[in-house]
């Protein structure tokens, strides 16, 4: 561009000249013209100067495009819901003598044989949480027993009071253990240790055989090093569900250290259950002290869990041991377990094996084949089960 203009310019300046030359100019006009030329060619420098400049320039920045406000939040944003449902095919065959069966056995739970589909366990949950410190937490359930209804298993508020402390308060989740306390996708087999649970078709009762919750408060301290547990103080009524219809507490401590790929704990609860499955309530111990190991699959899982304590007026104690291993979507397992509900009645030792698979479709569903045997006094159980678990 700029030779363009200086060509344009000498050209000029020639014809000027050759104009000059037949004109014959004066001394003056000559002078005016060369100073003519010199102003049109700063003036034309000066224009290619700022010709160049508004070329090399970056083009202007356009001002960025404001977010478009965020729509008000509504009291149901803040609201999850979650859930799970097994849906399960029994088939159990047991072995008795040809008398009565023992007393521990209700006549339902000693049927010689049974298969049946049922819907052994749904939750559906719903948790809130309008801040930063306070959760709210709705557990509904329906459990595959004789009593079909819809119970509000859970209903308790956590706040968070440091960073270390928090409360929960209302109808709260047990902590004791890990077996307890786990989800039913952690823990593999279709039940839990009858030590904790319980097991009908045994006539065995547990620790927590009338639910896993309880009425009252929980203090819970997080863990604040590398072996400094989380620690969970309770009290309870004791009760579970029901009413309170005694004036004593129950109280509960229990410690949990988490350390890489290993869970391992302590757990004590303390205090008495009023009994009503007689003809008149009677008030008995229920004490248990437990410990437990577990190990995530990576791909080999270790757990266990061993207790001792009363329950129900008897001394109990028992344990179990579980070994899985992960293989792909599937999990194989093998699981033994004792459980003495009665120490001084000879015979009553309940042993049992299960066997079964894991295989996870998806996140959302999984599917479990497993087999178990199990002897208590003189009577054999075999079952066979295949349970679907579907959650939210």
């Amino acid at each position: 561009m700029r030779k363009l203009w200086v060509m344009l310019l000498v050209g000029t300046l020639l014809l000027s000249f050759a104009a000059g030359a037949w004109a014959a100019p004066t001394v003056e006009d000559l002078s005016n013209q060369v100073k003519q030329l010199q102003d049109a060619l700063k003036q034309a420098l000066d224009r290619i100067q700022k010709l160049e400049a508004q070329k090399a320039a970056p083009p202007p920045v356009q001002p960025a495009a404001q977010p478009a406000a965020a729509p008000p939040s509504r009291w149901y944003d803040k609201i999850t819901v979650s859930g799970y449902t097994h849906a399960r095919y029994e088939d159990r065959r047991m072995t008795m003598p040809a008398a009565s069966p023992p007393a521990a056995f209700n006549p339902d739970s000693a049927t010689r044989a049974r298969d049946e589909f049922l819907i052994r366990r749904m939750y559906l949950n719903f948790i809130s949480k309008p801040n930063d410190r306070t959760t709210a937490v709705v557990s509904l359930r329906r459990l595959g027993t004789k009593d079909q209804n819809i119970d509000l298993e859970a209903l308790f508020v956590n706040y968070v009071l440091s960073d270390l402390w928090s409360v929960e308060f209302g109808r709260v989740y047990n902590r004791f253990g890990w077996d307890a306390f786990e989800s039913s996708s952690k823990r593999l087999p279709f039940d839990r240790f009858p030590g904790v649970e319980g097991y009908g078709a045994a006539g065995l009762r547990g620790l927590y055989c009338n639910g896993p919750t309880d009425q009252g408060v929980y203090f819970i301290r997080k863990s604040a090093g590398d072996w400094e547990p989380t620690a969970y103080f309770g009290l309870v009524n004791g009760n579970f569900i029901s009413p309170d219809n005694n004036a004593n507490k129950t109280v509960s401590l229990d410690l949990k250290w988490r350390r890489d790929v290993v869970d391992f704990g302590v757990s004590y609860i303390g205090g008495e259950f009023t009994e009503t499955v007689g003809t008149s309530p009677m008030t008995t111990d229920r004490e248990m002290f437990g410990f437990f190991v577990h190990t995530d699959p990576s791909p080999w899982s270790l757990q266990g869990e061993w207790i001792i304590g009363r329950l129900f007026g008897q001394e109990v104690t028992g344990f179990y041991g579980q070994i899985a291993r992960k293989v792909g979507q599937g999990t194989p397992y093998i699981r033994f377990e004792q459980y003495n509900p009665s120490k001084d009645i000879f015979g009553d030792l309940y042993n049992a094996w299960k066997f079964g698979y894991a295989y996870q479709m998806d996140k959302n569903n999984e599917l479990t084949l497993e087999y178990l045997y199990a002897e208590r006094d003189t009577v054999d159980v075999g079952q066979f089960g295949l349970q679907w678990q579907f959650s939210l």
